[in-house]
């Protein structure tokens, strides 16, 4: 059952189904826009805001490093779809699964059409909540009541924006070495972003979070 729900799901991603993106818009009109500032809520919850976001802080990144910034590619934002669609089912997440036409990075940007000289692919699984993704979520019980709560302070913890958790993820990403060498890599031109909605192993809100890196072949 499980395999044909993620079967069904990236089908569907296939055929057109994704997320509206606003990485077409100039990052100063997207920071803008008043819904960045919304707490994320899984049962309403707005991917493609949330891609868009992570695309512009990524953005936002490569200007404070000197480095150019990446292109919008509409096709690339459906190869980082095929994998959000896959991989939310998947713990730990994993760049590869066991579907032969879209089982790596390589096959996934094959797959939607585009001729590639250099693929790269960063993911993240994190939780929805403001806290440090080093320092994950407590989980305790008070007034017979369940609680998530930050595990240094034992304060309850509140889901972040869609502003907040870009930043964060994105910083997660700098602070991996081999997830930083692709988002600094200018031989690096386009990204493609997705999220999708998961659980982690503790029952906890998470969003499954794909880049793809993509330099088009030499015609």
């Amino acid at each position: 059952m499980l395999k044909f729900a993620i079967f069904c799901l990236v089908a569907g991603l296939a055929q057109g189904a994704t997320a509206p993106h606003g990485t077409d818009l100039p990052a100063k009109e997207f920071w803008g826009r008043p819904e960045l500032d919304a707490r994320i809520d899984v049962a309403a919850f707005d991917r493609g805001l949330l891609a868009a976001a992570i695309f512009h802080e990524t953005n936002r990144v490569r200007e404070i490093l000197h480095l150019p910034v990446f292109r919008n590619l509409a096709k690339l934002n459906e190869a980082a779809d095929l994998e959000a669609a896959v991989g939310k089912f998947y713990q730990p997440p994993s760049h590869t699964n066991p579907f032969p036409s879209i089982g790596t990075p390589a096959d996934r940007v094959r797959h939607v059409g585009l001729k590639y000289r250099r693929v790269a692919e960063n993911i993240a699984l994190l939780s929805i909540y403001e806290v440090e993704p080093d320092v994950g979520v407590g989980i305790t019980t008070r007034e017979g009541r369940k609680l998530l709560v930050h595990p240094r302070t034992q304060a309850e913890l509140k889901p972040a924006t869609y502003r907040g958790f870009a930043a964060t993820v994105v910083q997660a990403w700098m602070n991996s070495p081999g997830h930083r060498a692709n988002l600094v890599e200018p031989a690096l031109i386009y990204l493609g972003c997705s999220v999708q909605p998961s659980v982690s192993l503790m029952g906890v809100d998470s969003l499954f979070c794909v880049q793809v890196f993509f330099t088009p072949a030499e015609n």
